[in-house]
Formats: C-alpha cells, structure tokens, sequence
C-alpha cells in the first residue's frame, strides 16, 4: 500500500482536482483490489472532503493519493486513503503522501489523527508506526465478516 523510504527530492505532492478522480479510482482498484472506493464513493467523498484530498505526482503522472476526513467538532480527522501505485511504492510516495495528510491535521488544528489499516499489511502499519501512530483497538468487522483492521490513532501536542 505504501512505502516508507525518504520523500522524493522535491515536493511531489499537490491538492487533488476534480479531473484527478478516474486516475484516483485506478489507483484505489490497483491497490485495493478486493474493496476499492467505486467512483461514485470517490466523487462523494471529494465534494465534502476534497480540500483534503492531495495525490502525489511524478513526471505529470498520479502515483498515489491520500484523503483525510476532518472532524472539527470531534478536533479529530481520519485517514480515510492513503494509496500508492504498486509500479511507484518504495520510493517516497507514501512518506510525503503521509507528511501532507500529517499537515492537513495541523493546519486543522485537530487533537488526533485515526487510521484503519489492515491487521496483516506490515508496509503500511511500518509507515503508520514510523509517523507516531499507536494501535487503539482490533475491529473484528470492521468491513464485514473476516474482515479486520486495526484502528491507530496519532495524537497531536497542542
């Protein structure tokens, strides 16, 4: 799902546009195969969360995006995507990707950041760990029977 070497030399990451959508469905089906976003899923969550949304880019190219979900009345947010193409991952995509949603939570000025990560994806969960993120609980069903994810939580110093 992601990587966990530096982030690439210059800034790769910018905000997502509306015309980004299709090329962040295929990035959702390549990486999640068994349970990507349908575009409609996509449109809906950029409408109401799209100034949170940002894709990482390479040579004019969409290698990944991240989308966070902030919860001001809760001063929370959640990680709710966060996907690198698989041809792109181990090389910095996935850190700057996490340092941007990492700074959406502070220009948010949110108490906490959440995550789901799957109990078996080492890659992610070593990335997640790696930016001050702690396990908080196992949902058992989280996506449906036999379909478990644990949720990490990363609590900000105000």
């Amino acid at each position: 799902m992601t990587d966990t070497t530096a982030a690439p030399a210059t800034d790769v990451c910018r905000p997502a546009r509306l015309a980004d959508l299709a090329v962040i469905e295929d990035v959702d089906k390549a990486v999640f195969t068994d349970k990507p976003y349908p575009y409609f899923v996509i449109r809906q969550l950029f409408d109401v969360h799209g100034a949170h949304c940002v894709v990482a880019e390479e040579d004019g190219e969409v290698r990944g995006y991240a989308l966070v979900a902030v919860v001001p009345a809760e001063s929370t947010a959640w990680l709710l995507s966060l996907a690198v193409l698989p041809g792109s991952r181990r090389r910095g995509f996935g850190r700057a990707l996490m340092d941007r949603a990492l700074a959406i939570c502070d220009e948010a000025r949110v108490d906490r950041m959440r995550i789901t990560v799957r109990p078996t994806n080492d890659v992610a969960y070593r990335l997640y760990k790696d930016s001050g993120f702690d396990w908080v609980r196992t949902e058992d069903t989280y996506f449906g029977v036999g379909e478990a994810r644990d949720v990490l939580e990363k609590q900000f110093r105000r």
